[in-house]
């Protein structure tokens, strides 16, 4: 078989006798455009037809669906902090499928007040600016996760009493049809 653009020809298959079966397996792979794609199939040969020819031509639509992957992010944290005392974070990130998710990063926006320490996720060091932590984890295949850990230290100058909001959030490359979860404080 021979391809020229979106058509394939393929000649000279052999003789088939009445009745029995020719299959050609044709793989392709779809546009990254989600819909549906019509696929046609035209037989003839060069010898006469039996019939009018009106069985020749056979029709497929494939819907193709665009690549997605829920993300899910879960955070824990101590209730409670002292000053001059470290403060651990452990977060994880899943990828509840059905595809991976590409290009996968986790944003951790520290508590007002707090001095970041170290980030880390499977021996990486995640990066650290103006009290945001980002980590760049990669794709993370369908049923996998990954567990982050970022560590500060609460200043001996913070007032007993103050709430530390700690908000996270996770996204990749990939579609995700539930962003309800990719969040957490």
């Amino acid at each position: 078989c021979t391809a020229s653009g979106r058509t394939i020809i393929c000649e000279n298959l052999g003789d088939l006798s009445p009745g029995s079966l020719g299959i050609i397996h044709v793989y392709a792979t779809a546009a990254q455009d989600a819909g549906t794609y019509r696929n046609v199939a035209v037989a003839g040969s060069n010898q006469p037809e039996i019939k009018n020819g009106s069985d020749n031509i056979a029709a497929v639509n494939v819907q193709v669906k665009r690549r997605s992957a829920d993300l899910a992010l879960t955070k824990s944290g101590p209730a409670g902090a002292r000053v001059n005392r470290k403060i651990t974070y452990d977060l994880t990130v899943t990828n509840n499928g059905p595809d991976a998710a590409t290009s996968t990063i986790l944003t951790d926006t520290l508590p007002s007040g707090v001095t970041f320490i170290s980030a880390k996720f499977g021996g990486h060091n995640c990066a650290h600016s103006g009290g945001v932590v980002t980590c760049n984890l990669g794709d993370l295949s369908n049923g996998n996760h990954t567990d982050v850990t970022i560590v500060v230290k609460v200043p001996s100058t913070m007032a007993v009493g103050t709430v530390l909001q700690n908000n996270a959030s996770v996204k990749s490359n990939t579609d995700d049809p539930h962003t309800g979860d990719n969040s957490a404080s």
